[in-house]
């Protein structure tokens, strides 16, 4: 990947998180982050697999009609590959949406093969066809794919959804379809509209702020004179215009506890213990946190520290130099005259413009030449 602010400088590779519903195949959410796996990265996924993907593939510059993604559900429980969704850091996704987590035993790759044979499609269909790709039969003496990267998080974003798209309207080759699905067209989607009308399942649908509660990382924001401030910006909301908090907040810093999703630094969210949720969007419109996401926004800061430190050692010579001369100014002999000071600033100004005057009148020295035997 690279910059989304400066093409030439990569920031390495992505991780994409994906969940398949295990009847129909369809992926049903998607999640795409610059950092390593982790439990954050993974509860935005399911966040995402709640979300109403009209919405989600709107922010993406993608417009869908709702039956070409129609998952926007919770499930009664998802397998996981022993990883971050295990032990009391889950525990909010197992009370808060009653969702029941399961992982795969270890040395049981079997127990997985849906998902390994998705990402087997992903790269097969979209991601070794993208700049920068890496093969994995590269070879010492192979192009570096680095020189070849130019998509962007937002870029490579969309091209994944797009995909997803398209898988979930595909042909499943290797479906193995029972008798009560013989007739059903083999595509996940198809799959999955039948098995809603004819099994049910056990999906449930939560208000979009009980997900977010539940599965956006939690930070703490203050209340200022400029707004709400999170991390470096301000953000704002009806309520807080209506009720004037930036007004009584000069000099104190209230903490305010929030809710930010790290796909998206233009807003914030705060909890109103009767309304639920609110989100605040940021109030200055030319900043990068309204095209950057929180991890990128991470990346720029850390690049801006950098060059401000190179900055200053740059620097470090020319202020020993003023520091020096200033050390060497001599200290005041005598007394000094601060009586009719205007009158002596005029002469003053008169006298440097009699000095100038001179100069300009002055004709140059003439060229010496110098001839050597």
């Amino acid at each position: 990947m690279v910059s989304s602010t400066d093409l030439a400088q990569v920031i390495g590779r992505p991780t994409i998180i994906l969940i398949v519903d295990v009847f129909s195949r369809m992926i049903v959410g998607v999640h795409i982050t610059l950092r390593e796996e982790s439990y954050e990265s993974l509860a935005l996924a399911i966040e995402n697999a709640a979300r109403n993907k009209v919405e989600f593939c709107a922010e993406h510059g993608i417009t869908i009609k709702p039956g070409q993604w129609p998952a926007h559900h919770l499930p009664e429980g998802i397998l996981a590959d022993r990883g971050p969704l295990r032990g009391p850091i889950a525990d909010n996704i197992v009370d808060t949406l009653h969702v029941k987590l399961f992982n795969t035993p270890p040395y049981r790759g079997d127990y997985k093969g849906i998902i390994e044979r998705t990402f087997g499609h992903l790269n097969a269909e979209c991601l070794s066809k993208l700049p920068g790709h890496i093969d994995k039969h590269y070879t010492r003496g192979d192009g570096d794919p680095r020189e070849t990267a130019s998509l962007n998080v937002h870029d490579f974003t969309k091209l994944v959804i797009l995909w997803v798209l398209a898988k979930n309207a595909a042909v499943l080759n290797y479906y193995q379809p029972d008798k009560d699905t013989a007739n059903v067209k083999l595509t996940p989607i198809a799959l999955w509209n039948w098995g809603i009308q004819n099994r049910s399942g056990a999906l449930r649908t939560l208000p979009p702020a009980q997900v977010k509660a539940a599965l956006l990382p939690k930070g703490t924001a203050y209340l200022t004179r400029r707004g709400i401030s999170f991390k470096g910006y301000y953000y704002t909301c009806e309520t807080a215009v209506e009720q004037q908090w930036f007004v009584g907040a000069d000099g104190v810093r209230q903490a305010v506890p929030c809710h930010y999703d790290p796909r998206n630094g233009s807003r914030i969210y705060i909890s109103h213990e009767a309304s639920g949720f609110e989100q605040c969007e940021i109030i200055d419109q030319d900043s990068l946190a309204r095209i950057l996401t929180w991890e990128e926004i991470e990346i720029q800061d850390a690049r801006i520290a950098e060059m401000k430190a190179g900055a200053e050692l740059d620097a470090e010579p020319d202020w020993a130099a003023l520091n020096a001369e200033i050390a060497a100014i001599p200290a005041v002999q005598g007394r000094r005259k601060i009586t009719d000071i205007n009158q002596a600033k005029a002469n003053e100004i008169q006298m440097l413009k009699s000095i100038k005057a001179a100069e300009q009148l002055t004709p140059p020295a003439p060229a010496k030449l110098s001839i050597c035997p």
